[in-house]
C-alpha cells in the first residue's frame, strides 16, 4: 500500500518497476493528486533552460511545499547552474552549511533519493540514471537491473507531481 505516491505517479512508475523488478508487484495506490505526470522531450541545448522553466512552474504549483530536480551526478553542476541563471535559488541539501531538506527547491543525484520526499519532482535525463556508458563514453547510455530501481525510486519520490525531461531516448517505453 502507497500512503504517500499518488495513483497518478504509481501507474508510471509501475512500468519502470515491471522491468527492473518483474516478480514484484507495484504498491497499491491509496489516493489521486489528479495530476497526470509529465513527459517532456528536448534538444540537449535546451535542456538546461527546459528543466529550469519545468522547475518555476513546478515551484508554482506547489507553493509553499517543497520540489525537487532529481539527475544523474554527472549533471548536477549543469543543473544547478542554469536553475541558479533563472533565479530559482537551487540548494543542495548534502551541503552542511545550507538550508538542507527544508529548502523550496532542492538538486539531489537520482541515486541519493532512497527514503525521501517532496511535494513534486522534475526527474531529468531518466535513460541516464538507469544506465552505464561503455568505458569509452562513446556509445548509447545501456540500462542496468539496478540503474532502473534507482529509476523507479526517483520516479516515487512526489506525493503529488511528476514530470520527466529528457533529450535521449526513454530506457523503456512510458507510453
Amino acid at each position: 500500500v502507497s500512503y504517500r505516491t499518488p495513483a497518478e505517479v504509481v501507474a508510471l512508475a509501475s512500468k519502470v518497476l515491471a522491468v527492473a523488478a518483474p516478480g514484484i508487484s507495484p504498491p497499491r495506490p491509496v489516493r489521486q493528486s489528479g495530476q497526470t505526470p509529465r513527459l517532456v522531450s528536448t534538444s540537449r541545448s535546451a535542456l538546461p533552460g527546459t528543466v529550469a522553466q519545468l522547475a518555476r512552474e513546478e515551484i508554482a504549483a506547489v507553493s509553499p511545499g517543497r520540489v525537487a530536480v532529481l539527475g544523474p551526478s554527472v549533471m548536477l553542476p549543469e543543473l544547478i547552474r542554469a536553475l541558479d541563471e533563472a533565479g530559482l535559488d537551487p540548494i543542495d541539501p548534502r551541503n552542511p552549511e545550507g538550508e538542507g531538506l527544508a529548502a523550496g527547491l532542492v538538486v539531489l543525484p537520482a541515486d541519493e533519493t532512497n527514503g525521501l520526499e517532496f511535494d513534486s519532482v522534475v526527474v531529468v535525463e531518466p535513460s541516464l540514471v538507469a544506465s552505464v556508458r561503455d568505458d569509452a563514453g562513446e556509445g548509447p547510455p545501456v540500462a542496468t537491473t539496478r540503474g532502473l530501481r534507482t529509476l523507479y525510486v526517483a520516479f516515487t519520490r512526489p506525493t503529488k507531481r511528476l514530470t520527466v525531461v529528457h533529450t535521449e531516448p526513454l530506457p523503456i517505453d512510458l507510453g
